[in-house]
């Protein structure tokens, strides 16, 4: 196994991202896919940390998202490394998080549902290391992530063509 400190945009987009489902689970009464893989995980205790006014920051979740990383590329390759997020650049920062899309009376996954567990799976592979993987911010996005994944396939537009128990 190997491992990489991800690009600080590609961490801060997670970030912002991430910010952007938390606040929704937590304030909007709307239903979706990503309020579902929230519930019933460890997540909002794990980012507990990451609020400011009583709302998720991305860029706190970033840098904890960062530091994380760096640890965890430290420990694989022990050697020192900078834990701190690189300063941001204008116009880098960005939230993947989009509003749902209904047909059929249902929610569909849409390109950012991918696009997030992508990144979602590429940070869980580079902090599985021994130094990062038992962290609470890790195991509370593997969680979420398995849970995204489950609710993404349920309310794809394949699984719904099938019959149940057929």
């Amino acid at each position: 196994m190997s491992c990489f400190i991800m690009s600080a945009e590609s961490i801060r987009t997670l970030g912002n991202t991430l910010d952007s489902v938390f606040n929704s689970a937590k304030y909007s009464n709307i239903h979706s896919i990503t309020t579902a893989a929230v519930c019933n995980t460890s997540l909002c205790e794990a980012f507990a940390d990451c609020l400011r006014c009583e709302c998720y920051d991305g860029e706190m979740i970033a840098a904890e998202l960062f530091r994380i990383n760096a640890a965890a590329y430290a420990g694989r390759y022990k050697e020192q490394t900078d834990t701190a997020l690189p300063p941001h650049v204008a116009g880098t920062a960005r939230s993947l998080f989009d509003r749902p899309v209904y047909a059929d009376h249902m929610e569909r996954p849409q390109d950012w549902h991918y696009h997030l567990t992508s990144l979602l799976d590429c940070w869980l592979y580079q902090t599985d290391e021994d130094a990062t993987r038992k962290d609470a911010k890790h195991v509370a996005l593997e969680e979420f992530t398995r849970n995204l994944k489950c609710q993404i396939v349920t309310h794809s537009e394949q699984y719904s063509k099938t019959r149940w128990g057929e």
